[in-house]
């Protein structure tokens, strides 16, 4: 029972730390990205989760028609990786906006984009890995991510123009 309990504190580090880390790697390597995925889950929340709960439905058909003509197997392999890319880029910022307002509330003067992403993803992940809740939040985290990727073209120019100035 003991060593049950310790396992699971371990890999809730271990997953904690792996999504902070590819949260910092996304952003040094990829910043634009990130910010018009950021802006576009921000603007349009309703419609980045409706895309993203669309786009959860449709993969597995998809990925299934793929495999299924055996041809398409390369293909269906470089849509699944895709999709994982999404997922994560899709979740990096979205913890990037929840990060945003809790730095913002709670240490204003320490307000910089890694902090920002290091305390957001560390909320998003701890939630996430909470017994019989945990997945729910992760799933809503990567639906809003993945629909808002899907609208802003994976990053490469905003879904539409933000209320605001877009802030770095």
């Amino acid at each position: 029972m003991l060593l049950g309990n310790n396992a699971g504190v371990q890999l809730r580090f271990w997953y904690i730390i792996t999504w902070v880390m590819l949260g910092i790697v996304l952003t040094t390597l990829l910043p634009e990205h990130v910010m018009m995925v950021r802006t576009t889950a921000k603007s349009k929340l309703r419609r980045s989760l409706a895309l993203g709960l669309l786009s959860m439905l449709l993969a597995p058909i998809i990925l299934a028609v793929l495999i299924a003509l055996i041809i398409a197997i390369p293909f269906a392999i470089l849509v699944a990786v895709g999709f994982i890319a999404a997922w994560a880029l899709g979740t990096v910022s979205v913890g990037w906006i929840v990060g945003d307002m809790i730095v913002q509330r709670i240490a204003p003067n320490q307000n910089t984009r890694m902090v920002q992403i290091v305390v957001g993803l560390a909320v998003l992940a701890f939630l996430g890995s909470l017994p019989y809740i945990g997945w729910i939040i992760s799933l809503l985290a990567g639906m809003i991510g993945l629909g808002a990727v899907f609208l802003s073209r994976f990053g490469t120019r905003l879904y539409s123009q933000p209320k605001r100035p877009i802030i770095w």
